[in-house]
């Protein structure tokens, strides 16, 4: 896979950036979904090209790598054992520690408007965490970025022995995402997504109204914008409660004040995720209360 990556990316890539790859045949196998971990791969390439924009150096190397108990200490989420490390390292523009802190976040990009939505690295990080790995990421201003992407590798004949860390896991749970903003909504779903939940998407409170009466005995929990247009949270939550008054709402938006939020809980809210939020902020709500 890494072979073909490194063709499409010679073949696409502007010819005033220079393509390394250093990926050896005794690399250990991996499991994983081979079109997700190819958009991985692709992804942290296609930004790597856009922090070179005028031209510099892609290198794609892989090696195996068996972390134990102290070197595992040092990555946040990781278990001792044999890896795969595949790294991504540009000679671009670079990165602050600012700018380091949120390139994961779901709504966070450094794009101009209308040129992203902030989902890339988002999704890469999902995917791998799926995959029961981690990323570690190293740069500074002026001096490029690099990304290593650490995938558990796996002796097993059978994929199903594999057994991969539970993270948030949705477990098919449908969800209903209310916001009259695309890129929330799509930045939402790829995130639940990618972590086993099942989504439902209505851009105001009519379309979420006729959703729920169609899909009463699927949908569970809806996660509902506060400010929308012609029907607001507040005006839709009493309806939907209406149709299914188990079902559990939690409240979104961008007027973070404690009146916001206590209106929200009067209203039959039954929790509070404000705009914007982490990918680690939405899991941690959508996860039932016991």
């Amino acid at each position: 896979m890494l072979a073909d990556i490194r063709k499409l990316v010679q073949q696409t890539l502007p010819r005033s950036i220079d393509v390394y790859a250093d990926v050896p045949d005794s690399l250990w196998p991996v499991w994983g979904d081979a079109t997700q971990l190819h958009q991985v791969f692709m992804n942290l390439c296609v930004n790597a090209r856009d922090a070179m924009p005028a031209g510099g150096t892609l290198h794609i190397t892989a090696k195996n790598l068996t972390l134990d108990h102290d070197s595992a200490q040092r990555h946040f989420q990781a278990q001792p054992g044999p890896y795969v490390i595949v790294t991504v390292a540009d000679t671009g523009t670079g990165m602050g520690p600012a700018v380091l802190n949120q390139i994961f976040d779901p709504f966070f990009t450094t794009k101009a408007l209308g040129q992203g939505t902030g989902l890339g690295l988002s999704a890469v990080l999902g995917i791998v965490e799926s995959h029961g790995g981690f990323i570690d990421v190293q740069s500074q201003v002026g001096q490029g970025s690099q990304f290593q992407v650490y995938l558990p590798a796996t002796f097993e004949p059978n994929p199903a022995a594999v057994t991969l860390p539970n993270l948030l896991d949705g477990s098919q749970s449908t969800v209903l995402v209310v916001d009259d903003e695309p890129a929330v909504c799509a930045a939402v779903r790829t995130v639940l997504e990618l972590h086993n939940y099942r989504v439902m998407v209505a851009h105001g409170g009519q379309d979420a109204i006729a959703l729920l009466s169609e899909h009463v005995d699927t949908i569970h929990t809806v996660l509902m914008d506060l400010m929308m247009p012609t029907m607001d949270g507040f005006a839709t939550i009493p309806l939907l409660k209406h149709i299914n008054p188990d079902l559990r709402v939690v409240a979104m938006s961008g007027l973070n004040s404690v009146d916001a939020v206590a209106k929200a809980e009067q209203q039959g809210f039954q929790g509070f995720l404000p705009k914007p939020f982490t990918r680690q902020d939405l899991l941690q709500r959508m996860q039932p209360v016991d």
